[in-house]
């Protein structure tokens, strides 16, 4: 009942670095991965979060930060706390998704919450810029509406806990 898109989409000429990106995403609860691509360097450089519909209540990684590092997706390196979180995933209806990022840290608000579903500590590409859009299946699985975007720099974030790297 409203204007929406399918599949992939960027916007041209934008250069994101710090700022709030709102969309509205509509899932049929099949197998899918739609989201947001941010900081866009290349086709094969950028951030990514999405969610994962089919694993919605059954496990705690319905919604899902990764980084790409020359075409690879690195999720499995990207896992729990900072990384992943649960969520409900309603099928067939709209849900509010809102980002917030600043630096090199970012917080994703998913339907009418107050709270973030999942803040993202540390992202993979660090402080940078890019393009961005959303990425999903040309499949009638999941459908965006209503993007926008604004630039923003006085967003403020806690401190990101120390990371504890092994030799």
């Amino acid at each position: 009942g409203r204007a929406s898109l399918m599949g992939p989409a960027y916007l041209k000429d934008v250069e994101f670095e710090n700022g709030i990106i709102d969309v509205d995403i509509a899932v049929t609860g099949a197998r899918s991965y739609p989201g947001v691509i941010f900081r866009m360097q290349s086709p094969f450089n950028y951030e990514r979060f999405y969610i994962r519909p089919h694993r919605a209540g059954l496990y705690p990684d319905a919604l899902q930060y990764t980084h790409v590092i020359n075409g690879v997706a690195s999720w499995q390196l990207c896992q729990g706390d900072g990384y992943t979180a649960g969520a409900a995933i309603p099928e067939n209806q709209w849900i509010h998704l809102r980002m917030e990022i600043y630096g090199s840290q970012a917080r994703v608000f998913f339907g009418d919450a107050d709270l973030p579903a999942l803040v993202i500590n540390h992202l993979k590409h660090g402080k940078s810029k890019g393009n961005i859009g959303v990425l999903g299946p040309k499949d009638q699985t999941a459908y965006f509406s209503n993007f926008k975007y604004r630039l923003e720099d006085n967003l403020e974030f806690d401190p990101p806990p120390k990371v504890d790297t092994p030799p």
